[in-house]
């Protein structure tokens, strides 16, 4: 009988990048979006806020993928092989996939949100009522894992182990796969949408100043949605939406135009910049916003990790996320 052996596509260059970027990133990964989840929970005002619940659905997402996809990818490779089975090799592209849907409907999710807030903020209340928050976030991830039954099923291409790149994910069946239609129509067409919902708030914005003396309705909502704060809010989740954009879309490129990885070095880039998108957003909350820069730090007091926070005499702060 012949033994087979499988090419691998990479190099060992390529393969010991990929594995050291894999260890960093899962391990501050992990511990970034751990520490903004508690931050949140921990404090009443982030947690009652209704678009709290998107930057959690948005903070649980990356922390699954980089506490379970991550380590998982720095085995593989390490071991340049796949050697946990064909069940977890499943699940680890349903997770994959999923929480890469997820993040992008979460920052849909809160892009709505400031949607209604600049353009129907008499709604507002009702539109983010607690239940009407619930129900939006089982809808993101119930649609999310849904995206990937078809190939979990075998209907649509399925999910197994392709060998060359040791890498649990979406294969061809029948000549047939969903992959590149989940790459166009499950990021490209959300992030227009994205984009529109920004050059409309931005257009509200640039009407602002002439409706502001003639629409009470208008005015009401100017002043509560065009607020430093709210302003600060939106700026932080325009860099989130960019990095997102700009760490994903060339991984997107390459695995419509590559699908049969010819050149390996750019998809081990790829997918490490896309690796990144996941470790960016705790830094960024930080960075931009300072009533999460306050949680960050009251939270690491708690933990004796930094010094006491102390109250800044005669500035209040503000009410707005």
């Amino acid at each position: 009988m012949e033994s087979t052996t499988t090419v691998v596509a990479y190099s060992n260059a390529a393969i010991q990048f990929a594995a050291t970027c894999a260890c960093i990133f899962a391990v501050v990964g992990t511990l970034g979006n751990s520490v903004t989840a508690c931050a949140i929970l921990r404090k009443p005002k982030l947690r009652r806020h209704p678009i709290s619940a998107f930057v959690l659905s948005l903070c649980f997402s990356d922390l699954l993928f980089c506490s379970i996809v991550l380590p998982l990818s720095a085995s593989r490779y390490i071991c340049k092989a796949w050697i946990f089975g064909d069940a977890l090799c499943k699940l680890f592209a349903v997770i994959t996939y999923s929480t890469v849907a997820i993040s992008l409907l979460s920052l849909i999710g809160i892009l709505l949100n400031r949607f209604s807030l600049f353009r129907c903020y008499k709604y507002y209340t009702s539109l983010y009522s607690r239940w009407s928050v619930v129900v939006q976030l089982l809808i993101i991830w119930v649609s999310s894992i849904s995206f990937m039954l078809p190939p979990l099923l075998g209907v649509w291409g399925e999910l197994g182990l392709k060998e060359s790149t040791f890498s649990c994910t979406i294969l061809k069946k029948d000549g047939e796969s969903i992959k590149p239609l989940l790459f166009v129509c499950g990021f490209f067409l959300p992030c227009i949408f994205i984009i529109f919902c920004y050059l409309s708030i931005y257009c509200v914005v640039r009407r602002k100043d002439h409706k502001f003396d003639r629409d009470d309705d208008f005015k009401k909502s100017s002043e509560s949605c065009c607020g430093r704060g709210d302003a600060r809010f939106t700026s932080m989740i325009t860099i989130v939406f960019a990095s997102f954009l700009i760490c994903f879309l060339p991984l997107t490129i390459t695995n419509v135009i590559d699908e049969d990885e010819r050149y390996p070095w750019i998809t081990i880039l790829t997918s490490v910049l896309a690796w990144a998108s996941r470790v960016a957003n705790p830094f960024i909350y930080a960075a931009t916003n300072k009533v999460y820069r306050k949680a960050y730090r009251q939270l690491l007091a708690t933990c004796h990790l930094v010094g006491p926070l102390l109250p800044r005499k005669g500035r209040n702060e503000s009410s707005a996320v």
